[in-house]
């Protein structure tokens, strides 16, 4: 990890470099602070706050997978190293029982599970501590981030398998929390995985997609109830959250007959949109937070 964070840094100041020179942020460097006065664009280093930003994708994969490896080949013996490792390069394929192991009997985050969680803060704040000691070209440090619209989706197509039991081109997921459809225990379970991260080191923005079924909207009651959740979860150091309201049954129906929901809008990571915009693996993702 820090062999890759001392080359990939370099790039990213590139990237800042490129976008400052062509003015990337014409209509965001007038309404933030103290740009005008200082006469630079927000890349440049105009702002009050010039941190860098490394958006970051696939934590909870990540963690999953070290917890799995943890519990399963090191503390209880189940799965041998050199299984694990042909059972990888063969994407599960003959190697299913070994999968559902991965799967099933390894915690996984955001079930407010200590060890799952515990592991989760670990690979987030090495990996965030390591690129805070470099600096941005905007002057200031590099922060982590967690606002990756569809990219969870995209990286998931281009990793291999991995240990927590996913199979090679499944998504990441597009939030700080957990990867779709694993969060077992409940929304208070999820939010509090997700308020244990050390979201400090991760001021570049982490946003939290929630899912809230429609039928828990319709009571005054269970309205208050969310509401108070939700300010709990922020109170507690979460930053940002994306909350749809659906009804699973029908996302699963507008993908086969979107001409009766023309009006169902979802958050996918970043920004909301008509689902039966989405391709078919987008809806797919958004489905599976459902799971």
């Amino acid at each position: 990890m820090k062999f890759f964070t001392e080359r990939f840094i370099p790039l990213c100041n590139r990237g800042q470099e490129m976008r400052a020179a062509n003015y990337a942020k014409l209509v965001k460097t007038p309404f933030t602070e103290d740009c005008i006065e200082r006469g630079l664009n927000l890349d440049d280093g105009g702002a009050v706050y010039n941190y860098g930003c490394v958006e970051t994708a696939g934590s909870s994969v990540v963690a999953d997978s070290l917890t799995a490896i943890k519990k399963l080949v090191f503390d209880e013996g189940k799965v041998t190293k050199e299984t694990l490792e042909a059972a990888l390069a063969a994407n599960f394929e003959g190697y299913e029982d070994v999968r559902i192991m991965l799967f099933r009997d390894a915690p996984k985050f955001g079930n407010g599970d200590d060890e799952a969680d515990s592991m989760a803060n670990r690979v987030l704040s090495d990996f965030w501590g390591e690129i805070k000691k470099y600096k941005s070209v905007r002057g200031d440090v590099f922060s982590g981030a967690c606002s990756l619209l569809s990219g969870g989706i995209h990286y998931g197509w281009q990793t291999w398998a991995t240990p927590d039991g996913r199979f090679k081109g499944m998504p990441f997921g597009n939030s700080i929390g957990p990867v779709p459809g694993r969060d077992k225990s409940g929304l208070t379970a999820m939010l509090s995985s997700v308020s244990r991260l050390p979201l400090d080191l991760g001021v570049g923005g982490t946003t939290c997609n929630v899912v809230i079924p429609t039928d828990h909207m319709k009571d005054e009651e269970m309205r208050k109830k969310t509401e108070a959740l939700m300010k709990a979860f922020l109170l507690s150091g979460g930053q940002l959250a994306q909350i749809t309201t659906a009804n699973v049954d029908d996302l699963k129906d507008a993908k086969i007959h979107p001409e009766n929901h023309q009006d169902l809008i979802v958050r996918v990571g970043g920004f909301s949109i008509h689902f039966n915009d989405l391709d078919s693996s987008h809806q797919d993702e958004i489905i599976s937070r459902y799971a």
